[in-house]
């Protein structure tokens, strides 16, 4: 199973600068369209960014390990019967189960409700498990909040991917079938070891 490539831009509007992570295709059309929707004119400038000029990271720190089976078990708690089906759900886990759990229409804001609900725990001890894609956006605020390990049962994007190997940082995406980091065992066949 492929990787959907994701790419961070800076797409500058003379003094105003717009920080954009997006697929690397179309990218005159995301200017024009970006323009028009906030009614800039003039011209524009599209700048490529790595991660490495993004931002600077050190290794997070990580006290446990799992097996992927125990892994596996616990996506049963981002499974709620949602009506709407609108919701992302995120959950720190550990050791004995389920710490917190938050739901909301953004994942971004589920993962920020759950990392707030456990200031008072010890992360390195933990893993986030959340219910939707893992982009740069969602490892970088696994990797701010220092959690070791990321969880979904979505696809991710290679940045996530890259900014998680550089990190040190866990992946388990069971929507790409793979485990980035050592923090995970992964001997399962038809799994990838990144």
């Amino acid at each position: 199973m492929s990787i959907a490539r994701e790419q961070l831009y800076f797409i500058r509007f003379g003094d105003k600068v717009y920080e954009i992570k997006c697929s690397p295709k179309e990218l005159e059309y995301l200017a024009k369209g970006l323009a028009f929707v906030d009614g800039l004119k003039g011209e524009y400038k599209i700048e490529k960014v790595e991660i490495d000029e993004f931002c600077k990271l050190e290794k997070v720190e990580c006290n446990e390990r799992w097996s992927l089976d125990e892994i596996e078990k616990s996506l049963k708690l981002i499974d709620l019967n949602d009506p709407t089906k609108a919701h992302h759900t995120a959950v720190i886990v550990d050791k004995s189960g389920m710490v917190a759990r938050a739901v909301d229409v953004s994942r971004h804001n589920a993962i920020l409700k759950v990392i707030g609900m456990c200031l008072n725990i010890d992360f390195s001890r933990v893993f986030l498990l959340i219910s939707s894609r893992v982009t740069f956006d969602i490892a970088l605020s696994c990797y701010k909040a220092k959690i070791p390990v990321l969880v979904t049962k979505k696809a991710v994007t290679d940045l996530a991917v890259d900014l998680c190997k550089k990190a040190g940082i866990t992946l388990v995406s069971f929507g790409n079938r793979i485990v980035v980091g050592d923090a995970v065992e992964c001997s399962r066949l038809g799994w990838r070891k990144g």
